[in-house]
């Protein structure tokens, strides 16, 4: 194997694959400010692939943050790959290996590239990582669902952590044979003692083995986090030429290789930054690989829509204007803000420098994080109260400054009374649900359960909302706690006696299996109380869901009392509205009424143009002047007009009839009331 330069690829022989990895999309998705940051960048990585016309896309684990991604991550992932990846031009690799190692559903046992029913253009493979990882009874998880949809092909499912047999997807074009080979994640404790064990075994073609261009990938802890806690490079097989590194974050895209093994590996970090560390602080890329028979050669683009991040270390020692054991804390401050200043500057002027000279929007803004190395010579703000000077300027602006002291540099006259600020800092959101279980088992014991396997069954409930984990731990186990009773015939009174001797056998296995395991103990726990425990948790979340459900019932009711008052002034208007239709039937052609009903007290009457009363009563008129009345709808549709002249005027069939006369004073006021209802006839 060679790396070979771009001008002696043969095309026709060529394999060109680009290769990204954690691209997390859904992390911060309700941020306003960085909400939409994960998908913008892979959407710019499938751009590329469609742009530099690829053959195929490998993704290395964590393309969701979230082992449940939302809806809108699901569609903004489903809509990149269907812009990008589906299309006319044909696609001219030719699959050699049996496809249904990318699918455990017979019906669809083969790469999308080969479905009839849609047109793959570029096809994307990849395995999962540790937050997109298999949940729930079925062990489903939403590259399923992507796989379903025919967007994509979800490889190097591991069925059996303890017997791992990993086979490859045959690939050709040309004269380049291409063996691709995945290893989803796995805990990495238990895949070191697979190594270890040899439970680990690569299947390889029958024919010409070495005439093929390996490659694997994998997503697993590069570094030695704890003496177990990694994948050695040196446990994967010499006969590889490559191995895609997924689950660092830290962008190392150069081809390393490694004169033991004999193989290059690539590391090629997040394509977003999900924590304000070191390696996320490292410019992006993504590579495209020119694959041709035993050779390939590498060409790396730097992605252009990742957030500016800046990160600097400040020791308040080195600033020799600021003296210590005095009242500094303004003059610490102004040093900080001016440093931030700076970064923010900094960062501003890397991002314009590798945007394409026509670009013209505005820079997004930046992420800024300072380590301050202090002592308790210096008095220093609350971070958080420091930070928010920059809202609107920054895209972090709760933590931009982290305050640390040097263990070694502490008074050792004063440690009783100060500990590390970091420890006093301490986040409910660091305390692993993992942990704690430990803690609770180190107290209680099991009868038949295995401690260890039970307390990741525990985390999978609470952390990931796997509800059947525990009831599928727990089933499993009893099934073979019973298998192994009915096969051996053990006798009632001899119940305990066995249960304990085949706990011992137990222990005695797990032993074996996890020696000098840090998060081994010994089987001690009573599972009723540890299911209280996962019980409690679990009824905290309901409890808040019921909170939520509350607030939304008193809108609904708040809502509900509005449309009654809107349903109220409805009917209102409708009677009105009936009112009019009875009274428009009943008018002749002539606009006099006809069996005009009572509710014609609903309508206005004038006398002179002055309005009086609602209904018809009697009138006295005086000084023999006459009177003109009218009788007005309501919808000003009809209207009735009435001469009366001196006299008393009585009200009959919605008609005044002149009755007898009086003698009525010429000193009386016009019209006169009598406020007697007439009787409508």
């Amino acid at each position: 194997m060679r790396i070979i330069e771009d001008t002696a690829i043969d095309e026709s022989s060529t394999i060109r694959i680009l290769v990204s990895t954690d691209n997390h999309v859904g992390y911060l998705e309700k941020d306003p400010i960085r909400g939409n940051d994960s998908h913008n960048t892979f959407d710019e990585v499938m751009r590329y692939a469609r742009i530099n016309d690829v053959d195929m896309v490998v993704l290395c684990g964590d393309l969701f943050h979230e082992n449940k991604p939302s809806r809108k991550a699901m569609y903004q992932v489903m809509r990149s790959l269907r812009l990008n990846c589906l299309g006319e031009r044909p696609c001219e690799l030719e699959i050699l290996s049996d496809q249904s190692i990318v699918s455990r559903d017979m019906a669809l046992g083969h790469i999308n590239v080969e479905d009839l029913e849609i047109n793959v253009a570029i096809p994307v493979f990849s395995i999962h990582g540790n937050h997109d990882d298999p949940s729930g009874e079925d062990r489903l998880c939403a590259l399923d669902i992507l796989q379903m949809a025919g967007l994509m092909n979800y490889f190097g499912q591991v069925p059996e952590n303890d017997n791992i047999i990993i086979r490859p997807i045959l690939i050709k074009k040309g004269d380049t044979k291409f063996a691709l080979y995945g290893l989803s994640n796995i805990r990495d404790e238990r895949l070191y003692r697979s190594f270890k064990q040899g439970n680990v075994r690569f299947m390889r073609p029958d024919v010409d083995p070495d005439s093929w261009f390996n490659v694997i990938v994998v997503h697993q802890n590069h570094t030695s986090h704890t003496e177990k806690g990694y994948l050695p490079e040196n446990f994967i097989p010499d006969f590889f030429d490559l191995v895609l590194w997924g689950h660092e974050h830290e962008c190392i895209i150069d081809p390393i290789y490694n004169p033991q093994q004999n193989f290059y590996v690539v590391q090629p970090g997040s394509s977003v930054a999900t924590s304000l560390s070191p390696g996320e602080a490292v410019s992006k890329h993504v590579a495209i690989f020119s694959i041709t028979k035993k050779s390939f050669s590498m060409q790396k683009i730097r992605l252009k829509s990742v957030r500016p991040f800046i990160m600097k270390d400040i020791s308040l020692y080195e600033n020799t204007a600021i003296k210590p054991n005095t009242n500094n804390k303004s003059m610490v401050t102004a040093f900080l803000i001016e440093k931030v200043q700076e970064a923010i500057e900094e960062a501003l002027n890397e991002w314009k420098s590798y945007q394409e000279p026509y670009y013209k929007e505005e820079p997004p803004l930046p992420l800024i994080r300072l380590k301050v190395e202090y002592s308790l010579e210096y008095q220093v703000e609350n971070p958080q109260r420091f930070s928010n000077r920059f809202v609107g300027k920054v895209a972090n602006p709760n933590d931009i400054v982290k305050f640390y002291m040097k263990k070694n540099t502490r008074n050792k006259a004063i440690k009783s009374l100060h500990t590390d600020i970091e420890s006093l800092n301490i986040k409910l959101e660091n305390i692993k649900v993992e942990d704690l279980v430990k803690e609770f088992l180190s107290t209680q014991s099991l009868v038949c359960l295995p401690e260890n396997e039970l307390g990741e069954a525990v985390t999978r409930f609470i952390e990931k909302d796997d509800r059947e984990a525990l009831k599928c731990f727990v089933t499993a186990h009893i099934d073979s706690q019973v298998k192994l009773l009915i096969k051996n015939l053990t006798a009632e009174e001899n119940l305990d006696e066995e249960l304990k001797k085949q706990k011992l056998l137990y222990e005695e296995r797990t032993r074996l299996k996890y020696e000098e395991d840090k998060e081994e103990h010994d089987m001690k726990n009573d599972f009723d109380n540890l299911t209280k425990m996962s019980l409690l948790a679990k009824n905290y979340n309901e409890n808040i869901n019921n909170h939520n459900g509350n607030v939304n019932n008193y809108n609904g009711s708040i809502n509900n009392y509005n449309e009654n008052i809107n349903n109220y002034n409805e009917n209102i208007n409708n009677y009105k509205t009936n009112i009019n239709i009875s009274l428009n039937s009943n008018l002749k052609s002539n606009d006099t009424y006809k069996n005009i009903p009572k509710a014609v007290k609903e309508e206005e009457y004038f006398i002179n143009d002055k309005q009086f009363i609602s209904g018809f009563d009697d009138i006295m008129v005086t000084n023999m002047q006459n009177v003109q009345f009218k009788t007005y709808n309501t919808d000003k549709n009809y209207s009735i007009s009435q001469n009366l002249n001196y006299g008393k005027w009585k009200c009959q069939n919605n008609t005044y009839i002149k009755d007898e006369i009086d003698n009525v004073s010429d000193n009386e006021f016009i019209p006169r009331f009598n406020f007697k209802r007439a009787k409508l006839l």
